[in-house]
């Protein structure tokens, strides 16, 4: 159901009273609006008549005056005095520190020569508002009324100040970045550790403290927070090992100068990489250094023993027999010796005769002698020197050392057995052997009288035994022709040239242990010498005119000349011998004694000898 709304006009009575209430409401704040002016006139009144009263009546400190924050406002100057002597005092010993590890500095707030005197500033506490115009003085003392007049708010230790105390610190606490680093004495390997990069920021440190100073904090600054690190490198011990390691080196002979030299061995040098880590973690952050023990190792062959062991014992030694009386064969002989006599030679080291000995030249006193030819025998440049080449030869197979060209003559040698001969040919055919011990050698040969002396020094390491075999694989004997020579007397016979015959053979080094046991068996270079026939040459000069035959009387006797025998060749068994001793081997036929019949060298396969042209060498 529907309320009804009452919508009559209000009645005149209440407007009315509503009327009365707001012009009392307006009455009573203008009632209080006048209160409040009279009131802050009266204030401001009396406050001038305060100020104008201590301008001129108050003979004390004005109010709100501090000295480094104490009040002496409203103090006579009897009173303020030892206030502010106190507080300077105060001042004067007050200090703040800074500390870095476990290090502590203080930090004075004042220097001594700018503490303030305390007249001084008494003086200028009674001067506040007391200097100036009537309206400077006024505007003074009624501000001291309401705010804080301070005098000395600041220490005398300003920012400056507190930079140049700072830099002290620089020498103390900084210091350059030290990388690690090692040093290697006798026995050890010593790793310093190094050092971290510090520098102090002043800049920052310096605003810390004059903060704390101006809130009056003194408590301890902390410089580890204002330093900056520069942090160092690892310690690569690998690295460190791989830079000092030393692996053992023997003693050697050095040749590269004028005069041999031994050069002393090397003693190898390395640590223990497991045992390192583990002592360096040990040590890191408690001391400085890490000391390693170093292991040393010595080689085989020190210096000691190297000057013991070398060229101690003769690996071989052989002599071949010339004539000489053949003077310039025996001079070509005696100068090839010559040449290779102290030749050295290191382990691996690879001897060439040709290079050794060097051209055969007249310029080098090299002379024409018997060589062999095509043809038989001729007087040429260097014929000789084979022999020296052969005798080396003869020494070299024995000592043990590794063969690398080596050729036979064309024809047999008497001087040397079969398969034992080297030919050598200036730019063409060589003599190599190279060192394959494990010190070095050296060759020592000369010629005197009737021999040519050749032996090989070194270090012999067991007591083995090397034997050299030869087997003759195939052999044809060579044959005499006889041609007649009409200038030769008649009845006469004489060789025109000496016959040598096919050789095909094999040569084996063998060596044999202490017991006699057999442990090796080498294969050496081939041997294939040619056949060359014998030559006799018949003398018909002179020989007896043949008459006619006339027929004799039937019954008389026919009278004959009974012939004279020719000699038979007497064939000679192959060229054998010892290399101390080698046969020196015959002609299948004897050659009648005479001037220069010196056995002559014996050509490359082919014609020629020495530094004669040579034909290519027959192949098997």
């Amino acid at each position: 159901m529907n309320q009804s709304v009452d919508q009559r006009p209000r009645s005149a009575s209440t407007a009315g009273r509503r009327l009365d209430s707001t012009k009392k409401r307006n009455s009573l704040s203008r009632k209080a609006g006048l209160a409040v002016t009279v009131l802050i006139g009266l204030f401001i009144i009396a406050a001038t008549c305060t100020v104008l009263w201590a301008m001129y009546r108050y003979d004390g400190i004005y109010p709100n005056v501090t000295v480094y924050g104490v009040n002496i406002g409203g103090l006579s100057k009897q009173e303020a005095a030892p206030v502010i002597e106190s507080v300077l005092a105060t001042y004067a010993n007050e200090k703040i520190e800074v500390s870095f590890e476990d290090r502590i500095w203080a930090i004075p707030l004042m220097k001594p020569e700018s503490i303030p005197d305390a007249e001084e500033v008494l003086h200028q506490a009674m001067s506040v508002g007391r200097t100036g115009s009537f309206i400077e003085r006024f505007k003074v003392i009624a501000g001291s009324l309401f705010e804080t007049h301070e005098l000395l708010s600041q220490t005398r230790t300003d920012r400056a100040d507190i930079e140049e105390f700072l830099r002290y610190f620089e020498s103390v606490i900084e210091k350059d970045k030290n990388n690690p680093k090692y040093e290697v004495t006798d026995d050890e390997l010593i790793i310093e550790f190094g050092n971290m990069g510090m520098q102090l920021d002043i800049s920052s440190a310096a605003a810390a403290i004059e903060k704390q100073i101006n809130d009056r904090s003194f408590e301890p600054v902390s410089l580890e927070k204002y330093i900056e690190y520069d942090e160092v490198e690892d310690i690569n011990l690998l690295d460190i090992y791989n830079e000092i390691l030393v692996e053992p080196a023997d003693a050697y002979l050095d040749l590269s100068g004028e005069e041999p030299r031994i050069v002393p061995h090397v003693t190898g040098l390395r640590f223990d990489l497991a045992e390192a880590g583990r002592m360096v973690s040990q040590a890191k952050g408690n001391t400085e250094r890490a000391v390693i023990p170093l292991i040393k190792t010595d080689p085989e062959i020190t210096t000691g023993k190297f000057e013991e062991l070398l060229f101690r014992d003769v690996l071989s030694e052989a002599k071949t027999t010339l004539n000489a009386s053949n003077i310039n064969r025996t001079g070509n002989v005696r100068l090839s010796a010559n040449a290779i006599n102290g030749y050295i030679m290191n382990p691996g080291d690879v001897f060439s005769y040709n290079q050794v000995v060097g051209p055969r030249t007249y310029e080098n006193g090299y002379r024409d002698a018997s060589v062999y030819t095509s043809d038989g025998i001729e007087d040429q440049l260097g014929g000789g020197i084979c022999q020296t080449s052969s005798t080396l030869y003869m020494n070299v197979i024995r000592a043990g050392l590794e063969i690398v060209e080596r050729q036979n003559h064309a024809y047999t040698v008497v001087y040397a057995p079969l398969g034992e001969d080297a030919t050598v040919y200036w730019g063409s055919l060589d003599f190599r052997f190279s060192n394959n011990q494990k010190f070095p050698i050296k060759i020592e040969a000369y010629q005197k009288d009737d021999y040519v002396y050749v032996r090989i020094l070194g270090t012999k390491l067991d007591n083995n035994t090397v034997k050299i075999e030869t087997k003759v694989l195939a052999h044809t004997p060579y044959e005499t022709i006889t041609v007649e020579n009409p200038n030769l007397d008649y009845g006469v016979r004489r060789q025109k040239r000496e016959g040598h015959g096919y050789y095909k053979v094999e040569t084996y080094r063998v060596v044999y242990d202490e017991n006699g046991k057999e442990i090796s068996r080498e294969k050496l270079p081939n041997s294939t010498y040619k056949r060359l026939d014998r030559i006799m040459e018949v003398g018909t000069k002179g020989a007896p005119t043949v008459s006619p035959i006339e027929t004799p009387a039937p019954g008389t006797p026919i009278p004959t000349e009974t012939p004279k025998p020719s000699p038979t060749p007497t064939p000679t068994a192959p060229p054998t011998g010892s290399p101390q001793s080698p046969d020196p081997g015959t002609s299948e036929e004897p050659i009648p004694a005479g001037p220069n019949t010196s056995p002559p060298e014996s050509p490359e396969p082919g014609q020629g000898t020495d530094d004669q042209p040579h034909s290519p060498a027959p192949t098997e």
